[in-house]
């Protein structure tokens, strides 16, 4: 109840309905351009920011998700050039959004009732790193954190093989980064759909 009194309280600060619920179903991909997280040993040039974690295969995935949902509105979004209202108004009006893990994605809670989050798992590349996580392991960086926001449903896309991601960085091997923060996701067009034909079925009568 904290939670959603908080997200309450920041929308009618922009003059917007937390209340508000779609009339048709919309999907929004984040495309994640940059960070502010600096990756300089990694061989990033000094100030110079390296994106981190994001969905390699952009194209290919807004590509299939048009081909596959024809008569739904599809936006890709980069929300470093959108105000604050403006975002918060696009993802109140969203009934799916996609989303790489990290910062990013850290809007979600603002989705309306029953909207469905589909963001992405990193594959774990260190023993006990975080909260336990083990080398080989799908793992869900913000899984704590969408527990607190049960008005949204989460669907998420998980990594299991080396051969789904990407260093972020051309110049170096999978063997020489980490993969929490170092990698991009290759998404499996098909499997990402079958998680959105769900969405859709859950939320149709």
């Amino acid at each position: 109840p904290l939670f959603l009194s908080l997200r309450a309280r920041i929308l009618r600060h922009h003059a917007l309905d937390p209340s508000h619920v779609p009339a048709a179903h919309r999907i929004v991909v984040v495309n994640k351009t940059a960070t502010a997280w600096l990756h300089v040993a990694e061989g990033g040039a000094s100030g110079e920011a390296v994106g981190v974690r994001g969905i390699h295969n952009l194209g290919e995935v807004v590509a299939a998700l048009r081909a596959r949902f024809p008569g739904v509105v599809l936006d890709v979004v980069n929300w470093a050039g959108m105000s604050v209202t403006e975002q918060l108004r696009l993802l109140l009006d969203t009934t799916v959004l996609v989303t790489p893990a990290g910062g990013v994605g850290m809007l979600a809670p603002f989705l309306p009732e029953g909207a469905h989050l589909v963001p992405m798992d990193y594959l774990e590349n260190l023993d006990w790193w975080l909260l336990g996580t083990h080398s080989g392991q799908s793992v869900s960086m913000e899984a704590p954190f969408w527990n607190h926001w049960p008005h949204v449903k989460k669907h998420y896309y998980q990594v299991f093989s080396r051969d789904d991601i990407v260093p972020n960085n051309p110049g170096k091997s999978l063997d020489e980064v980490q993969f929490r923060d170092q990698t991009s996701v290759i998404v499996d067009t098909e499997r990402l759909i079958r998680l959105i034909d769900a969405a859709f079925e859950e939320m149709d009568p």
